[in-house]
């Protein structure tokens, strides 16, 4: 936005006495307010003039991300001074170090409603671009939460001033038109080109960028041009993307660029974007020193630190997860429950008449309700003494093939996975070597 286009939007009728004050910064298109928490702007009188116009101070105060670190209270200071066109027009100067950078804004839209002799509850003020700082307007409030009345009273000075900058192009013929999607309503401000020269409207490539790199894990992204190569500089991408989804765009952009640079034994973190060179081709480990992470990797296979395993002899994710699933449910094999207090069990020894503490009767073979030992008598399945060792190993080699078949119909792509450590090797034996977690029951005789 230019200084003529500030001079042009700003309004006619302003009170500095009646801005000044705490306020919250409740909404903005600056990209400055990003990366930075609970912003607030407290204005109040330096001096007057000698010809009757004011310099006000200006004290920004943020918080802002430190790495390794917390959010920290920050400031910037810096001086106000009205101009003699409009009352609502201002310089704003930084003071001390930054007396140097200077920047042109003007309050566009004031709080109407408010009684003359208080002060104005909301303001909103256009901000001119920067070295540092894009264009942009700040919705400012007296509270943290202003209410819905004065979010609408905003929202429509702003559609208002929106209609009339498009009336007003419309007039001039300087009106633009979006080649990607066809929209002729569009101001100077609205469009982005370049360094080619092509201009395209931000939302189609907001859009662009967006969808590239979520969808497509892209990083760097050229015209919408098809023929132009030129490509989007990172800090555009930084005005057009939330701040989140620029943060996880740039850590991508960093490790594509180290990738690309070759640099010889350089190694990053397979969990951050830490990078170090380790010249020592015997160091098995790699150690990330970036202190939010700290995470040991196996330079190898790039799983976590397994030493003294080797690298063959490390479970992969997958295969962990086939084998947790089989083993639970062979596990589960073994185990009874009370048809009445639902107690979990299991026996070792003695007969198959298993009495819980809550008095039911069960078989242990058959897993049914009994009260005496007439269910025994010529019951080939149902002895009142069995090989317990024998039954637990039918059972669970029964639930093993059964969870292997669940398994890989849950999860198609395991159907050739070989686990290191599989299961079976323990259903063989003479013993069990799965022990389920439940109490064991007792007989009575």
């Amino acid at each position: 936005m230019s200084s003529k286009e500030i001079d042009e939007a700003s309004v006619m009728e302003f009170n500095p006495n009646r801005a000044l004050g705490l306020w919250h910064i409740y909404a903005t298109n600056l990209n400055m307010w990003k990366s930075r928490l609970a912003p607030t702007i407290t204005y109040s009188i330096r001096d007057t003039l000698p010809d009757g116009h004011v310099r006000i101070n200006d004290l920004v105060e943020y918080y802002t991300k430190r790495p390794f670190s917390h959010y920290t209270p920050t400031s910037i200071s810096g001086i106000d001074t009205q101009s003699t066109l409009k009352p609502s027009r201002f310089q704003w100067r930084g003071n001390g170090a930054m007396k140097l950078f200077t920047s042109q804004f003007g309050f566009v839209f004031v709080d109407d409603e408010t009684p003359a002799d208080q002060p104005y509850q909301w303001v909103a003020t256009m901000f001119g671009s920067t070295l540092f700082t894009s264009a942009g307007i700040d919705l400012m409030t007296r509270t943290r939460q202003p209410s819905a009345e004065l979010l609408n009273q905003y929202l429509t000075r702003k559609k208002d001033l929106r209609d009339e900058q498009i009336h007003d192009a419309a007039l001039n013929g300087t009106l633009q038109t979006c080649e990607c999607c066809c929209d002729d309503q569009l101001l100077d401000d609205d469009m982005i080109k370049c360094d080619n020269d092509h201009r395209f409207c931000r939302t189609c490539i907001r859009n662009y960028i967006e969808n590239g790199f979520i969808s497509n894990g892209e990083c760097f992204f050229t015209c919408l041009n098809p023929t132009c190569k030129s490509e989007y500089s990172t800090s555009l991408m930084g005005h057009l993307l939330a701040p989140t989804l620029f943060s996880r765009l740039l850590i991508k952009i960093q490790q594509e660029e180290l990738r690309r640079a070759n640099i010889s034994n350089f190694e990053q973190c397979k969990f951050c974007t830490f990078g170090t060179i380790i010249d020592d081709p015997n160091e098995r480990v790699f150690r990330c020193l970036n202190q939010e992470c700290l995470k040991e990797t196996c330079r190898s296979c790039g799983e976590s630190n397994h030493i003294p395993l080797r690298c063959d002899e490390v479970e992969k994710k997958d295969e962990l997860d086939m084998r947790t699933f089989i083993e639970n449910r062979v596990s589960e094999a073994m185990i009874r429950i009370c048809y009445k207090c639902k107690q979990r069990f299991y026996k070792l020894e003695g007969c198959n008449k298993m009495t819980c503490a809550c008095g039911a009767s069960m078989c242990y073979v058959c897993r049914k309700p009994i009260k005496g030992y007439e269910h025994f008598n010529n019951n080939e399945k149902c002895g009142a003494i069995n090989d317990v060792v024998q039954l637990h190993q039918e059972e669970m080699r029964l639930a093993y093939d059964e969870a292997k078949q669940a398994y890989i119909e849950r999860h198609p792509e395991a159907t050739d996975l070989v686990l290191k450590y599989d299961p079976q090797q323990h259903l063989n034996g003479n013993k069990t070597i799965l022990t389920p977690k439940a109490k064991r029951g007792r007989r009575r005789r």
